[in-house]
């Protein structure tokens, strides 16, 4: 019998050819790409590059911004905290009972701040 496996709650397949790609730039070496210095600015542009690719990917118009999150956790907060900035005390967040503590944790927070919380039944 062969095995489904369905959690890819924190990790995924890659897409064909982006294992490759990120394995190019990791060969380059590490290099910081906040440094005023050459291969700063070097990472850095490469990292734009990648950024206006996923952009075109989505369909993303000039005006959007892509930020990209170290991983699930950070993603949920700033897409909340985010929410919440732009809209003060009109936010409304709606969730689930079953929602991941990230979004748990900083949609309690925001509440306590103003935020209104709306909770859908899941079935």
């Amino acid at each position: 019998m062969k095995r489904l496996y369905f959690d890819y709650n924190a990790s995924a397949p890659l897409a064909s050819g982006v294992k490759d790609y990120l394995l190019t730039i990791l060969d380059r070496d590490d290099k910081n790409p906040s440094s005023v210095h050459q291969e700063g600015r070097d990472a850095k542009q490469q990292i734009e590059k990648a950024r206006q690719q996923v952009m075109a990917m989505l369909g993303a118009d000039k005006k959007d911004k892509l930020v990209f999150a170290s991983g699930g956790t950070e993603a949920n907060n700033q897409i909340l905290r985010s929410a919440f900035k732009r809209r003060g005390e009109k936010t409304t967040i709606l969730l689930t009972r079953i929602e991941h503590s990230s979004v748990m944790t900083t949609a309690r927070e925001l509440e306590r701040v103003g935020a209104k919380l709306e909770w859908i039944e899941v079935d």
